[in-house]
Formats: structure tokens, sequence, C-alpha cells
């Protein structure tokens, strides 16, 4: 049965990593190659006066594929941690519930993908403190060298850490290292490590 979830968690992890990347892809590149030759056509329709009611219609018709595009990049996979950053993206999740409140020191660079895993973990951790009818709910996130992440919360702590068990897993899986300990109160502890580039 662990097996199998882990097996789940690395599966869910690798197409979650798939989906951002065709998102990131198309976000990326499909987006500024279309939105050139649009340009082009405009710096065409100067030259050419003539073709000015083609190039016009070919135009919008670039501009109509733009938006589909930036519509499926949305779709297949953005984390706000990817749009606005980690520390934005959980200040905008604490505007969503009022017994969240966030303090955050940590000063490390971080990849957008490490950033949305990050992301994901405390706001499963927050999300299960919540429905376990907490109160209050605290995510502090503090580290240069690295990025340290603790939840605290005041919820109901039986059956917490099994609650927890699939975003753990997938915490594992980005590389994070996710605990959970119950006692007054329950207090999920994530931290990532920088990743350095490899010496050749």
């Amino acid at each position: 049965m662990v097996g199998d979830a882990k097996q789940l968690a690395m599966l869910c992890h690798l197409l979650g990593s798939k989906l951002r990347n065709a998102s990131r892809q198309l976000h990326d590149d499909a987006g500024p190659l279309l939105s050139a030759a649009g340009l082009r056509l405009q710096m065409l329709g100067t030259d050419v006066p003539q073709a000015g009611a083609a190039i016009e219609e070919i135009t919008q018709i670039l501009d109509q594929a733009m938006d589909r595009i930036r519509a499926v990049s949305r779709e297949l996979y953005r984390s706000p941690a990817d749009q606005i950053g980690l520390k934005n993206a959980l200040f905008r999740l604490a505007e969503q519930h009022p017994a969240l409140s966030i303090s955050y020191s940590a000063t490390a660079s971080l990849p957008a993908e490490d950033a949305a895993a990050l992301y994901q973990a405390a706001a499963e951790a927050a999300s299960e403190a919540l429905q376990a009818g907490a109160s209050q709910v605290r995510i502090s996130v503090g580290g240069g060298a690295g990025v340290r992440i603790r939840v605290t919360d005041n919820g109901r702590r039986k059956g917490r850490a099994r609650a927890l068990s699939i975003p753990r897993l997938l915490a594992e899986q980005a590389g994070l290292a996710f605990e959970c300990t119950t006692g007054k109160s329950t207090i999920v502890s994530i931290r990532y490590a920088v990743r350095r580039p490899s010496r050749r």
C-alpha cells in the first residue's frame, strides 16, 4: 500500500513537471513568436499599404491565438508561486482565509519549480489545518542558504499525520523534507536546500 502511494506520488510529480514545462513553453516560447509575427505583419502593412485589410485580418487571428495560448498555459499548470513568487503567493493565500497569518524572512532565490513545490506543500498543510477546525494557522518562512517553512495550528490533532501523508509524499518527490509533529499544537516543517550547480 505504501509502495503504491509512493508510486502514485512519483507519477503525480512527473505529470506536474511535464505540465509545468508545457505551460512554460507555450507562455515563454510560442507566445513571443506569435507576438513577433504580429509585429512583422504591422511593419509589412506600412511597406505594402494595399495589403492593409488582409494584414489586419491576419493580425486579429494572431491575437485570438495569443489569447488561447495564454488560457491554455494557465490551465495546464500555473502555480501562484510561478506567477508572483512564493512570498506574494503565500500572502495572497492568507488574504483568502482570516485564520491564516504569514511571516516571511527567507532570502534564498528560488527557481520557479521549487517555489511552486514549496507553495503547494505549505498550502496543503494549511488547508488540512483549516479542515481540522483550526482557528489559528501560522505559516513562518525563513532561511538564507535554503528555505524553512513552519506551519503551526491549533486544530484537532487526531489523524493529522495520516491526512498529510499524500502532501508529504508529493513534497518528498519534489526534493523537500516534510515532517508533521503533534503536541499542544500541530506543526508541519518543510525544508528546502538550495540546489548548487554541479562542478565539472
